[in-house]
């Protein structure tokens, strides 16, 4: 089955005033990351609509941002239009970097992870290297590497298994799963990627409304397809309800075999309890069940 394979683009941001800088422009606290900390986060224009999506880096003497399908220039743009009389700066990345799998990972490149760093998910300080942890038993690493071609590292980045594990974990990619019509909520991920307490940040008050209000009525949503031909569907497949109305599209998809497709859509959150299906080209009706 054809999937979106991750697009990972890379930012240097250097300058005295860099954590500060981020803390005020993403959704998550940048202020409280140490040396090889690391931390999820959303950038959004004043209306809470995503503009870009990643990970952000701690470094002794820099801040990487690990954004996830966008280009890094549309990033880049935007965070310039807001530097005034700040000591930051942007850069592309002197060294490569990528997404492997457990699978794909050069067991060299593991050499070069620092020891102390700390895992994504987990803020307690445990964890394997500068590791994105998107299963609790499988990790994704971001490695950083000169010995490695560009040629190399985009082979790696066209593994299957990331883009299993991608989806299995809800990781939206902006530009497929999410666009700058989605508020950041509706991402689903605001556990790890949106902070409540650190203050203002740009697009911070339509969030905080939607805090306020308990929930956003539509979110992204983890799907589980099931029946003859369901590996043949495409990215783009309307789902719909019991009454053969359209309630949300297909994003992405993975599984090479029909008892093993699963897929990201962005639902209507009173929708993904109902009777789901979506239709083939042959009008064979599929089960879509929904995960939280």
């Amino acid at each position: 089955m054809p999937g979106s394979t991750p697009f990972f683009g890379c930012l240097r941001i250097t300058g005295k005033d860099r954590a500060k800088f981020l803390h005020n422009f993403c959704t998550n606290d940048v202020l409280s990351l140490g040396v090889g900390d690391l931390a999820e986060a959303f950038f959004c224009d004043v209306r809470a609509r995503v503009l870009a999506h990643g990970w952000i880096l701690a470094f002794q003497e820099e801040h990487c941002l690990l954004i996830c399908g966008c280009e890094v220039t549309t990033i880049q743009d935007h965070l310039s239009r807001y530097v005034i009389t700040e000591d930051v700066s942007f850069a592309s990345p002197s060294v490569h970097a990528a997404l492997f799998s457990p699978t794909t990972l050069p067991e060299s490149l593991t050499q070069l992870i620092p020891a102390n760093a700390k895992c994504g998910r987990n803020h307690d300080g445990s964890g394997i290297g500068f590791q994105l942890c998107w299963q609790q038993q499988n990790l994704i690493g971001v490695v950083q590497s000169q010995e490695f071609s560009p040629q190399e590292l985009q082979q790696a980045l066209t593994d299957a298994a990331a883009q299993s594990l991608r989806i299995a974990e809800r990781i939206p990619i902006v530009g497929v799963d999410l666009s700058s019509d989605h508020l950041a909520p509706e991402a689903g991920r605001n556990e790890t990627a949106i902070s409540y307490q650190k203050g203002c940040y740009l697009g911070q008050e339509p969030i905080a409304r939607i805090d306020a209000m308990g929930h956003v009525n539509r979110c992204l949503t983890h799907l589980k397809i099931s029946g003859d031909g369901a590996s043949q569907i495409q990215p783009g497949t309307e789902i719909l309800n019991s009454a053969g109305a359209p309630v949300g599209v297909i994003s992405s998809l993975t599984g090479e075999s029909d008892a093993d497709v699963h897929g990201l859509a962005i639902l209507r959150i009173a929708d993904r309890d109902s009777e789901l299906s979506v239709r083939t080209a042959g009008q064979i009706t599929l089960t879509v069940s929904t995960t939280p």
